[in-house]
């Protein structure tokens, strides 16, 4: 089963303003300065090249979606990242333009999904929607209380990152490496 979680873009967000506070909150989940992580974003062919233009979700169309992957050399982690629109333009909450995070299947690439999804979430005002329930015992969640839950007690050194991640995924349900 494929690990993933979604935040519906309630206001304009951008992809850099999102990588930018995802390294940030990964070095909260992780103990660690939060200079020390820099997020790294790849688009896929077809997507528009500025980071920095707002998807707006109430703009047009073209300029609402990308289809990429944040990731952290440090850490050999990768997340998928897509921005989508699902039925536009409709009251239902179930619609509108989502960012869905889906992170490779290695440990710390999971650590860098939950810090993209709640990255993400703040930015566009939006809980964390977690379907599976791994981070959570609800299904709707907000951003830094999952930071705030998962979060290492303890500032973690850059020689022990690999205890800190299985640290940080011990707090969730998600299965870790073997």
């Amino acid at each position: 089963m494929a690990v993933e979680w979604e935040a519906r873009v309630n206001r304009p967000v951008t992809v850099g303003a999102a990588a930018r506070l995802t390294a940030v909150r990964l070095a909260t989940l992780l103990g660690l300065p939060a200079d020390t992580i820099e997020v790294d974003v790849r688009r896929y062919a077809g997507t528009p090249d500025e980071l920095e233009v707002p998807r707006d979700p109430f703009g047009a169309a073209e300029a609402r979606t990308f289809d990429g992957e944040f990731r952290v050399e440090a850490l050999d982690a990768t997340a998928v990242i897509s921005l989508a629109e699902y039925v536009p333009r409709t009251d239902d909450p179930e619609t509108g333009l989502f960012v869905t995070v889906s992170p490779h299947r290695h440990n710390a690439s999971q650590v860098l999904g939950i810090a993209a999804a709640c990255a993400f979430a703040e930015c566009a005002d939006s809980p964390v929607i977690d379907e599976s329930g791994y981070l959570s015992d609800t299904r709707y969640t907000a951003p830094l209380d999952v930071i705030e839950r998962l979060r290492l007690p303890a500032p973690a050194s850059p020689a022990d990152i690999g205890t800190a991640v299985d640290g940080v995924l011990a707090r969730t349900k998600l299965r870790r490496d073997l």
